[in-house]
């Protein structure tokens, strides 16, 4: 059985992306990081790979892409955070496989995560204006965020 990738977090330093504050809406301002998104999802469909890319639509804390590769689905979450000490402006993206019930049953292997990992890793790095890319597990990013 193929055993699904454990660094699918992955932080950079880019100053391509806007922390301008919206001049219009409520309080709670969306997220920052929907420039970031649209730019990841723009390089991701220069892969032949890629089936179907939607988004960026906003959730709670982040801007979330849909991908279908191979036929497998996943999400990618894409946002600001402060990492480090002492704390330093970075952008976050988190690659997460979306399973229906019978996928999380039977633990499918997932024949295109390493795949979508790797894309999303040529991307940050063939790009000029983004440094410091660093991929962590779940405890490691928990440890830093």
């Amino acid at each position: 059985m193929n055993e699904e990738p454990s660094k699918t977090y992955v932080v950079f330093r880019s100053a391509l992306f806007s922390f301008a504050w919206p001049k219009e809406g409520p309080d709670l301002a969306p997220p920052w990081g929907k420039d970031c998104a649209a730019f990841v999802k723009e390089r991701l469909r220069a892969f032949d790979e890629v089936t179907s890319i939607n988004g960026p639509h906003q959730d709670e804390s982040a801007w979330t892409l849909d991908v279908i590769l191979g036929g497998e689905r996943y999400e990618l979450h894409v946002h600001w955070a402060l990492i480090g000490e002492p704390p330093v402006d970075c952008w976050v993206i988190q690659v997460y496989p979306v399973m229906g019930l019978i996928g999380w049953l039977f633990r499918r292997p997932l024949q295109h995560f390493s795949k979508l990992l790797k894309n999303v890793f040529q991307t940050l790095e063939t790009t000029e204006g983004i440094s410091d890319v660093q991929w962590m597990n779940f405890e490691e990013f928990s440890n830093v965020y």
